[in-house]
């Protein structure tokens, strides 16, 4: 940044002041802004601690709270300017440093790890995402709300299912029984009922044709053999006589 002299020994003729050559410059990046981590302390603090340690003018502080811990917050502060002297250019340096740490001590031994904002955003796109963020929540909580009406239609469908699937088990199993009954009753009518024999399942020797219908002992046939007499082939005349 250049420097200009208001000594009378650094005018020309004309009165008008001339520009110092010798005069030291710094190389400060007035783009900077800073991103703190951890802080447990609000944006006025931190931008009161940073002016007074003389490194600029700030502009505003963002604190966003870190998860559900309402009690440490990360910090965004963007500069309105930065101060133009070597305590600034070294405190820029080595917060743009890999290899060192930039450190605000607030209140001996406690200090703020600063590094740099690397997404920085004015107030303006801050709304407008602010905005955009809230639209998206309102329109997930609409189709959250839809998903439980429909998981709620699905539990009673899965529900009326159940019973339905329920009832036609307890019918198939009626069903079956009865098919098992039936099945005895029709095996019981033909042990009782034979084909073969015709006799309606109740047997006698009467019956039986492996039996003859008079045995060759009986009382019967003896009377009868012994009352006929062969007949004479010899005569043709001859025939039964009875014999009582």
């Amino acid at each position: 940044m250049s420097r200009y002299s208001n000594s009378d020994s650094d005018s020309n003729s004309s009165g008008m002041p001339i520009l110092e050559d010798n005069i030291e410059k710094f190389d400060i990046d007035q783009q900077l802004s800073l991103y703190i981590p951890y802080v447990s302390a609000d944006g006025d603090y931190i931008k009161e601690t940073i002016e007074d340690f003389g490194f600029g003018k700030v502009k505003r502080v963002d604190c966003i709270a870190r998860g559900l811990d309402d009690s440490t917050s990360m910090a965004f502060v963007h500069m309105d300017y930065w101060e133009e002297n070597q305590l600034v250019e070294n405190f820029q340096n080595r917060i743009k440093s890999s290899d060192k740490e930039a450190r605000i001590v607030y209140d001996d031994p406690k200090y703020w790890i600063i590094l740099p904002n690397k997404n920085p955003l004015n107030i303006i796109d801050m709304n407008e995402k602010i905005t955009n963020m809230q639209s998206e929540i309102d329109i997930l909580r609409n189709e959250n709300e839809e998903l439980k009406t429909n998981i709620k239609n699905l539990s009673w469908y899965k529900n009326l299912h159940e019973t339905n699937i329920e009832y036609i088990c307890n019918q198939l199993s009626l069903l079956k029984s009865s098919i098992y009954e039936n099945d005895s009753k029709i095996n019981n009518k033909r042990s009782r009922t034979s084909v073969l024999d015709g006799t309606c399942g109740y047997k006698s020797e009467a019956w039986d044709p492996s039996q003859p219908s008079v045995s060759d002992n009986s009382p019967t046939k003896n009377i009868w053999s012994n009352r006929l007499r062969s007949r004479d082939i010899n005569n043709p005349k001859s025939s039964f006589t009875f014999n009582f």
